[in-house]
C-alpha cells in the first residue's frame, strides 16, 4: 500500500499461542527477477519481516491471493 517504506501491507493482530500477530507483504503472483528482489524497498520489506519475527510475530511474503489465503489459514491454526 506504500504507507511507510518497508512496513508490510497487511497485519492480523490476532495472537496465537505461538505468535503475537501476522505481518503479510503482498506481491503479485509472478516470477520476480534478481534485480526486482534487490531493490531498496524489497530489502527494507525483508528486514522489517525479519525484525518482527525476532520479537515474536510471524511475517511472510505472499505471491497472489491463493498464497495469501494459505498463509493466513496456516497462521490461524497455530
Amino acid at each position: 500500500m506504500g504507507l511507510r517504506r518497508g512496513v508490510s501491507d497487511f497485519f492480523i493482530g490476532w495472537p496465537t499461542p505461538k505468535y503475537h500477530g501476522l505481518f503479510l507483504e503482498v506481491k503479485r503472483n509472478k516470477k520476480y527477477t534478481e534485480s526486482e528482489r534487490s531493490t531498496e524497498t524489497w530489502i527494507m520489506q525483508e528486514l522489517f519481516i525479519e525484525n518482527m519475527k525476532s520479537v515474536g510475530y510471524w511475517g511472510e511474503f505472499c505471491y497472489g491471493w491463493e498464497d495469501g489465503k494459505r498463509i493466513i489459514e496456516c497462521y490461524l491454526h497455530f
